[in-house]
């Protein structure tokens, strides 16, 4: 599928309040929703043509290069910084899980040795642990897959300017 976005110049990519060179300024997040909601609609394309309309007169083939190479290392930032959060979402999920069912697995051994108002004391943290484990799982996972998807079809899509 081809996206356009049509651009008066280089610098409606960038942030307007960073005037480094192209190689160093952050895209500016006018250009980066812009870009979300133009993709939205085709999120289960598993590669994109992305063109940004300049005017002639605006173009510079170098400067085109540039920018298309820091997008594309953009793009692989943040995906790789979505699959570490996404690995974090399951280590820590894991860790709330093994804590709450190793409390239940105490609370079970003991309970022939200690009172009642004790075992149901350590009954409370294990179901915490285990419900907030799954919680923290199944809420962050499907936010964190979607910026996986997003990302991923970035990734694997082309980039090239164009006259109108």
């Amino acid at each position: 599928m081809r996206i356009e976005i049509a651009i008066d110049n280089y610098d409606d990519l960038f942030s307007d309040f960073d005037a480094r060179n192209y190689s160093d300024r952050y895209f500016s997040s006018d250009f980066l929703g812009e870009l979300k909601i133009r993709t939205h609609r085709y999120r289960n394309e598993r590669t994109l043509d992305i063109v940004f309309i300049i005017p002639k007169d605006e173009r510079n083939a170098e400067q085109e290069a540039l920018i298309i190479q820091r997008f594309r290392k953009f793009v692989k930032n943040r995906l790789k910084r979505n699959k570490n959060k996404h690995k974090d979402v399951i280590v820590k999920a894991l860790a709330f899980e093994s804590l709450g069912i190793l409390l239940l697995v105490v609370a079970n051994l003991i309970s022939g040795q200690i009172p009642e108002l004790f075992k149901d004391f350590l009954l409370i943290p294990s179901w915490f642990f285990v419900w907030n484990g799954l919680e923290r799982y199944l809420i962050n996972r499907q936010a964190i897959r979607a910026k996986l998807r997003y990302y991923s079809t970035l990734n694997e899509s082309s980039y090239a300017f164009a006259e109108p």
